[in-house]
């Protein structure tokens, strides 16, 4: 039933006419092949529910989207007044962030009912459960607007948040009902000043994440070496958790009373430990299963895991439809999948009975079934994470116990004792984080995968399949290896002839090219108004295209606006760069900024060398010719030895200007070697500058399109208004990436 809810679900989301009529004739068809034996009207019974199940979730999914439908309000950008129900209030680097619940807009004739986020607000004195009233100005969260990106509007998507509002006034109007949400956040409070106290301060922000679900103190270091590992999902709670902490109370619990208190207690005090952790949803699959295995417990019956896991999926997405686009959502439950389907059949196969062979099987399973959804959303896997995971989880239950009598005790006002008893926790967590740097040395502890395609996924779970299903126990070991293998299926990637990128790096530049042949070249990545170029925009474009290596990085002239993510990529190597390319100037006018990024890439090992006038690069189709600087340029400024590109590939050709400036422009039309030339994309010089792409340049290399890179109400005023006229006086067609995001050509 919960997969044919959710597959009314899917249908809905992706608005499939026919797909509701084939949804219905592949659940008859699948009950049909399993339950051919049954009695008839058990039959009948049992599709009448499942289709029950799939058109209750496509009307579910349907209901939920029309709760956005406040576009009209967003464009306006105008002031409106609303109330809501406070569901979480957080503490940021930003300021005070609002989740609220069941808000009602009253603009006229008009009132709805929808999930906001609300951020940049003054919540002195709010709590949840709180109906508050606010003045704000509603906004849409933002689309990614490069490849890999994260997108903010499909995150709170995901989690049922349809509008972000920027708050100017927030009043309580009605305290909660019931005030154990209050209770419960100043706990919450009080327990992350007392880890920030007896802690150091890594250790802090891994405890506050891993008991709390407060992730503002955890060290960026930290974070992104266990998510390198594949041991992310300690930090997060989740079933490992709840699964500790509640069987741990409720056999305390059992000393004290029979099975029905010991139930109640040990359900009671994780449901408070939810609400005050902030209801994750893996917290909350884990809640819901937990409790179904203590009703099973009092009611001396035999609990099923997977049933268990159907009813959580179940309750989850009939809350919010939205759910089956989270990530979390998506890893939590394929984990239970994989411990309750395929570890009880590898196993039974490998006739594991040896406890570390068992936890070995437990980590492949789950890996296994998630390796596709890491990479579908995060375009990276860690395969030595089976075997990480094999060490790291036993020890799980000592950290967090660690942690728990460390915070109680000093919350009892003894902050000596807590100190004592965190000490071991902190010693395991260095161990861990000893661990996993000795793993990320190892070869392939990362594999970039790309963004797989979904045939390649859906080939995935059927060789799985086949594989379990020829399994002989004569053959273990060679199925094992095949299993092993099986993951690299995901590194696959469509190929065009040619892919090229020009990146939305708002005021600045950084082109990706990208052939057939497995060509990957990289012409400049900076800007100069959007931080952290590297780690939230270059970095996850490069994963999400699978580009684990590049062969060409080009500097057109180290410019901040062209280099400012080049550093970072140089230094950082998380890609491999084959080789840097700089332009070829004289020793008289290389400034200490050329110099610099020649310097690192000499710290790094990169090899470098130097483009100059008639350069040229030949990858199999590809021709890549620099026609400009020239040798024996004498100029002032690094816009004056702007490298430029004439790029061929087939009947494609493009010419990429760089910064190049009027006086380069002048060259080029009376004195280059290169030839005049119809173009099919020309990359416009300087963002779009009053002075680029002159009418004689534009006689001389004509294009189809132009491709200006530049931010919005930047303020050099790009592109200027005169070369926008030129370019169209030219017949050219004009494509910025202030309003596109993104411009991508393929063949």
């Amino acid at each position: 039933m919960a997969a044919a809810f959710v597959l009314g679900e899917v249908c809905a989301a992706r608005h499939l006419g026919t797909g509701v009529f084939l949804g219905l004739f592949l659940i008859a068809a699948l009950y049909i092949i399993k339950n051919r034996k049954k009695f008839y009207k058990s039959f009948l019974i049992e599709v009448i529910l499942l289709l029950f199940c799939f058109c209750f979730g496509n009307f579910r999914f349907y209901t939920e989207e029309q709760k956005c439908s406040l576009q009209e309000w967003v464009t306006e950008r105008q002031q409106i007044e609303f109330w809501g129900r406070v569901d979480w209030v957080k503490e940021t680097e930003y300021g005070t962030t609002v989740l609220l619940s069941q808000v009602t807009i009253q603009k006229g004739e008009k009132g709805l009912v929808l999930s906001a986020y609300v951020k940049e607000a003054s919540a002195v004195g709010i709590y949840p459960g709180d109906i508050i009233w606010a003045k704000g100005v509603l906004k849409d969260f933002e689309r990614a607007r490069n490849p890999g990106e994260f997108d903010s509007y499909s995150y709170y998507h995901s989690m049922g948040c349809h509008y972000s509002c920027s708050i100017e006034e927030i009043i309580a109007v009605q305290p909660a009902k019931i005030p154990i949400y209050k209770g419960l956040m100043l706990v919450r409070n009080k327990m992350r000043r007392i880890y920030q106290q007896i802690c150091t301060p890594a250790a802090s922000g891994i405890y506050q994440a891993m008991l709390l679900g407060e992730k503002e103190d955890l060290p960026k270091e930290i974070k992104g070496l266990y998510s390198a590992n594949g041991i992310s999902h300690i930090l997060a709670i989740s079933g490992l958790h709840i699964a500790m902490l509640g069987m741990g109370i409720y056999y305390m619990a059992r000393r004290v009373g029979g099975f029905t208190f010991s139930g109640v207690f040990a359900g009671i005090i994780i449901s408070l430990y939810i609400l005050m952790t902030g209801s994750a949803v893996s917290a909350c699959r884990a809640g819901i299963m937990f409790f179904i295995q203590l009703f099973s417990y009092i009611c001396r019956r035999s609990y099923d895991m997977l049933s268990a896991a159907a009813i959580a999926m179940l309750c989850l997405l009939i809350k919010n439809p939205w759910f089956l686009y989270n990530s979390g959502f998506q890893l939590s439950f394929s984990a239970v999948f994989a411990i309750g389907i395929l570890y009880p059949y590898l196993q039974q196969k490998m006739d594991a009975k040896n406890t570390i062979y068992q936890s070995f099987l437990s980590s492949l399973s789950i890996s296994l079934i998630t390796f596709p959804i890491l990479s579908w959303n995060f375009y990276e896997i860690s395969p030595y994470s089976i075997l990480l995971n094999v060490i790291v989880i036993p020890l799980m239950s000592l950290v967090m116990l660690s942690g728990i009598l460390g915070g109680v005790a000093a919350l009892l006002c003894f902050p000596a004792a807590g100190r004592f008893f965190i000490a071991l926790g902190e010693v395991l967590l260095l161990f861990y984080e000893w661990l996993c740097n000795i793993i990320q040395k190892f070869p392939g502890s990362q594999v970039i995968t790309g963004k797989p395609m979904v045939l390649c996924m859906f080939l995935y779970y059927f060789l799985l399949y086949g594989i379990l299903i020829l399994w002989k126990k004569k053959r273990s070991i060679g199925l094992l290896v095949v299993l092993l293998m099986l993951p690299f299926l995901l590194t696959l990637q469509k190929k065009q002839d040619i892919y090229i990128c020009f990146l939305d790096v708002s005021q600045g530049d950084g082109i990706y090219i990208e052939t057939k042949e497995g060509v990957r070249i990289l012409i400049d990545g900076g800007s100069t108004d959007k931080k952290k170029l590297y780690e939230k925009t270059l970095l996850p474009f490069l994963k999400f295209k699978g580009a684990s290596k590049l062969d060409y990085v080009i500097v057109t002239h180290p410019d901040e606006d062209h280099i400012s993510a080049l550093r970072e990529l140089i230094q950082k190597k998380e890609i491999r760069v084959n080789q840097l390319l700089l332009p070829q100037i004289s020793v008289e006018i290389q400034d200490a900024s050329y110099l610099a990024i020649f310097g690192l890439a000499k710290e790094a090992g990169i090899p470098v060398g130097f483009l100059l006038e008639q350069s040229q690069l030949h990858i199999g189709n590809l021709s890549v010719i620099c026609v400009y600087p020239y040798k024996g340029l004498k100029t002032e400024g690094r816009n004056g030895y702007s490298i430029v590109l004439s790029v061929d590939y087939k009947e494609f050709s493009m010419l990429l200007t760089g910064d190049l400036d009027s006086a380069g422009e002048r060259y080029l039309i009376e004195n280059a070697t290169i030839k005049p030339k119809h173009y099919t994309i020309l990359k416009v010089s300087h963002h779009g500058s009053k002075y680029s792409s002159q009418k004689e340049f534009l006689e001389k290399f004509s294009a189809d399109y132009a491709v200006i890179s530049c931010g919005a109400k930047n303020s050099y005023g790009h592109p200027h208004k005169e070369t926008i006229e030129r370019l169209g006086q030219a017949g050219i067609i004009v494509i910025t990436t202030m309003e596109e995001g993104a411009v991508i050509w393929k063949e």
